[in-house]
């Protein structure tokens, strides 16, 4: 019987026993101490006027990355672990979708951006300034995250587009019905991929031909 608003995905019980609740002890040790140490690098880098500069603002949006990435995985986790019933939502997975490629997308994007932030200031430290601009960093922060949140948002619209048959074999999982969807997921997977590379390598091409003149 599909049914694309509320399938659940069975999920392999491979913390099934006596030590799950120990599982999830350490779980939510490592989310919460994971959290704890990137907002508390943020709030140093907030509160101090001296770290006010394009690298740390840069470091700033890779803390709070790593909190979306943190957050892909283990509050997923929680509730299977304390469960009988080795089960997740199709909207945590669709969430978890989310997560992951706007996770990704940042990634690479805030790290290619830190890289030249770096390559700029070693290079040319007499026009450092003029170069990197608070206005140019404001820039790449909300084109970085912007391009994140629709990547994410497009995919686990996506997943909501799909019909569940089959909850127990992962290979035929999606109603045959729905096969030019998945399909069609693959093939964005496949561009967003090739545009996310593509991009980074159109960018530190510009920026080098950029500084060279």
């Amino acid at each position: 019987m599909p049914n694309s608003t509320s399938s659940l995905l069975v999920l392999d019980s491979v913390w099934e026993g006596y030590l799950s609740p120990l599982y999830f002890l350490l779980a939510v040790t490592l989310y919460l101490l994971t959290v704890a140490v990137n907002f508390l690098l943020m709030a140093v880098i907030v509160r101090r006027p001296s770290l006010h500069a394009p690298m740390f603002l840069f470091l700033c949006s890779l803390f709070l990355n790593a909190v979306v990435g943190v957050s892909l995985p283990l509050p997923f986790l929680w509730a299977p672990l304390l469960s009988p019933k080795h089960t997740l939502s199709l909207g945590a997975c669709s969430m978890q979708m989310f997560l992951m490629y706007c996770y990704s997308s940042v990634e690479i994007f805030n790290l290619a951006a830190l890289a030249f932030d770096r390559y700029s200031a070693i290079c040319f430290p007499l026009t450092y300034a003029q170069r990197v601009t608070p206005r140019t960093v404001l820039r790449a922060l909300l084109l970085m995250w912007g391009v994140g949140l629709a990547v994410g948002t497009n995919v686990s619209l996506l997943v909501h587009l799909v019909s569940f048959c089959n909850y127990f074999d992962l290979s035929t999982l999606v109603c045959a019905e729905d096969l030019f969807i998945v399909f069609y997921i693959q093939v964005f997977e496949l561009l967003y991929m090739c545009t996310v590379l593509l991009g980074t390598i159109l960018f530190i091409l510009y920026t080098s031909h950029s500084q060279t003149q």
